[in-house]
């Protein structure tokens, strides 16, 4: 059976020049073969165009959103988190262009699942499946690798309009 699939990414997974983007690209590639997959990734400003490309060629599509960074926004991010208890990692890559972006692909398209390939896409990944017209696609994310194996996964499901975790 395929099913469709939103892959959300911190990093593009390519080149392969990092742990995570190792452990990123090789799933996605292996879901690629079996599955219809859809990249959201976040971009640096020193990623290429050929990294995308490559990574077109093994997926339906990629989507990307321009990290925006600077030590100003670090700052405020730090502010943030303190006032609010949000991670600093997730107040400081908070953007409107990616809540957009997910939006519309949830609604162009009938995602099964919605994987957020790091802790830090997890938010990311509720937006997505909340946006999603009924019934709310299964979104996953992997827990946290020092307390299980990499291929754990914890499922956020929607339930009467609440979140609800279990074991994937």
């Amino acid at each position: 059976m395929t099913i469709n699939i939103l892959l959300l990414t911190h990093v593009l997974p390519y080149p392969l020049d990092a742990g995570p983007k190792v452990r990123a690209y090789y799933m996605l590639r292996r879901l690629a073969g079996q599955h219809r997959v859809t990249l959201v990734s976040f971009v640096r400003s020193d990623d290429r165009p050929e990294y995308v490309q490559h990574l077109a060629a093994l997926v339906e599509a990629v989507h990307t959103v321009p990290l925006r960074r600077s030590t100003a926004a670090n700052v405020r991010a730090g502010l943030r988190g303190l006032a609010s208890g949000l991670p600093i990692v997730i107040a400081r890559d908070d953007s409107d262009e990616m809540a957009a972006l997910l939006r519309r692909l949830t609604q162009e398209t009938r995602f099964d699942v919605i994987h957020a390939d790091q802790l830090s896409m997890a938010a990311w990944a509720q937006l997505a499946a909340a946006a999603a017209p009924a019934p709310n696609p299964s979104a996953t994310v992997p827990s946290h690798p020092a307390t299980r194996s990499p291929s754990h996964l914890v499922t956020l499901s929607m339930v009467n309009g609440e979140w609800v975790m279990g074991n994937g």
